[in-house]
């Protein structure tokens, strides 16, 4: 090292060790250092420590989530990122050029940081710009890997929009099974939500010291919800319902929108007091209802685990909540004009005699769905509890042609899986007529199996299953198995053991 450097390094090791960052050791493990030029002229001292850093212990830490970094804010105070040194040199180097600076022109400013995608500030967290220009700036999807990469995107931001999952819905159906299809609501949808982002809110850092105000709303589209404080936004919740809630009554929508509130924002409100304010008034008397179902008792014990006060509160001061939930839709009406139709009111039947026609048509002769070519529609089932066979089998795979009648008996075993089955089928019957375009079958495991269903998927077949615990679904089948036992017994006479040999004999005088 050169003289003059090695005085240097001499320098600042002083001005270490009379600040006390350093102190003097006599460890067997020594780095070198070296001064590198900065741009002020001064040096900076470096040390290489890859050596001592192969053989020391590594810590390893976990990420935390963004959530929790974003909840533990509220009490941060911003650290500008500017070295004093390189302002107070700046400050020098203004007073060599006679430079002169107007304090009291000097305004503060606004602090703010990015934080993974979030701009945080003391007014609160909004999406970073860039983020939203990226998707106001993103084209028409073409695809369906399009569609899904626009809409985690918009996802991103899902917690600063107002009815979120109501406005977006269109564009989840067209990442669903099926074809690609881009329709007017679709792009309605799409401009939808780019227009919405450029309006996104600025949410209140969250404060557990602050009390916390829930309000919920239903609709029959979907749920709506807003976490509060001080009478600022913290978060928006919004959820569509199935077709199994849509068919819930006013009640128990509304307190299912309770439900799922709190348990989206459990982790805040767990051990907080809180205010849950609703619009349905019964909902006040939770406590008091003398007889629960076990839907409603399952939920009471749910909210027993918080602490709450419920207030009522008007729909027309519950507007934030109300748009969340509660979205319009356009009304569609079909007219038909048919001559005569009105004259069938004069002809049209009583419930009573409605039943009977019902019942002569599905139950009499008359009654049924055929198929329109001889084994595109065919059924199957399986005829079980047969002793076993010299040669080992113990059933029988039934076939029939729902057309023509005509029926396949093939021998097999109650262990085979579907793969086996599906052989079966294949050497038996597919390379007689075909496959087929419709398969009826019962719920059996082999039936149900995905190796089953992706194979006929394959072939375009389409797999219909008859009720759970209702074999007239698969009548045909049933038909057939007990005429099937009929022949059998007939044939094997007091030798069961012998039924496989006759089995053939049985198709021939079936068929």
């Amino acid at each position: 090292m050169p003289p003059k450097e090695h005085e240097e390094l001499k320098k600042q090791v002083e001005e270490l060790l009379q600040k006390g960052y350093i102190r003097e050791s006599m460890s067997l493990c020594v780095v070198p250092a070296l001064l590198t030029p900065k741009k002020d002229d001064t040096w900076r001292m470096c040390i290489n420590s890859r050596a001592i850093n192969q053989i020391k212990i590594n810590y390893r830490y976990l990420i935390p989530r963004l959530d929790d970094m974003l909840d533990m804010l509220h009490e941060a105070k911003p650290i500008q990122g500017v070295s004093f040194v390189t302002l107070e040199e700046s400050i020098r180097r203004s007073q060599k050029r006679k430079a002169s600076c107007q304090y009291e022109e000097v305004q503060i400013l606004h602090w703010f940081f990015v934080v993974s995608g979030y701009i945080v500030s003391g007014e609160g967290i909004k999406v970073d710009d860039s983020k939203v220009e990226a998707i106001r700036s993103w084209p028409i999807p073409k695809t369906v890997g399009e569609v899904r990469n626009f809409h985690g995107l918009t996802s991103f931001c899902r917690c600063f929009i107002k009815n979120f999952s109501t406005i977006i819905a269109p564009i989840t159906d067209c990442v669903k099974k099926g074809r690609f299809q881009w329709y007017e609501q679709v792009e309605e949808s799409f401009q939808k939500i780019k227009e919405r982002l450029g309006s996104t809110l600025v949410l209140l850092l969250l404060d557990f010291k602050r009390v916390f105000e829930v309000e919920c709303d239903a609709s029959r589209i979907g749920i709506g919800a807003v976490l509060s404080q001080e009478g600022r936004p913290v978060s928006f919740y919004s959820k569509r319902l199935n077709g199994t809630r849509r068919r819930y009554t006013t009640y128990d929508k509304e307190f299912y929108a309770i439900i799922r509130t709190l348990k989206h924002w459990e982790h805040y409100l767990i051990h907080q007091e809180f205010i849950l304010h609703t619009d349905h008034e019964a909902l006040k008397h939770l406590n008091n209802q003398r007889k629960l179902s076990k839907m409603h008792a399952h939920w009471v014990s749910h909210l027993r685990r918080f602490t709450f006060v419920i207030k009522h509160k008007f729909r027309a001061s519950n507007k934030v909540v109300e748009a969340l939930s509660r979205r319009r839709l356009l009304l569609t009406s079909m007219a038909i004009t048919v001559k005569g139709f009105n004259s069938f009111k004069d002809h049209y039947l009583d419930c009573s005699l409605r039943e009977n026609i019902i019942q002569d048509m599905q139950g009499g002769g008359l009654g049924g769905h055929f198929g329109q070519a001889p084994w595109e529609d065919v059924s199957k089932n399986f005829v079980g509890g047969l002793p076993r066979s010299q040669w080992g089998m113990d059933s029988i795979f039934l076939v029939v042609d729902r057309f023509s009648k005509m029926a396949h008996f093939i021998c097999c075993k109650k262990t085979m899986d579907a793969s086996n089955i599906a052989n079966l089928y294949f050497r038996e019957v597919v390379q007689l007529h075909g496959v087929p375009r419709l398969i009826t079958s019962d719920r059996d495991s082999k039936f149900l199996s995905h190796f089953w269903r992706t194979l006929w998927k394959k072939f375009g077949t389409k797999l219909q299953y008859s009720t759970s615990y209702d074999p007239q679904t698969d009548g045909q089948t049933e038909v057939v198995d007990r005429s099937l036992g009929d022949l059998l017994r007939c044939l094997i006479g007091e030798n069961r053991k012998q039924w496989e040999v006759v089995v053939a004999q049985a198709k021939f005088a079936y068929n």
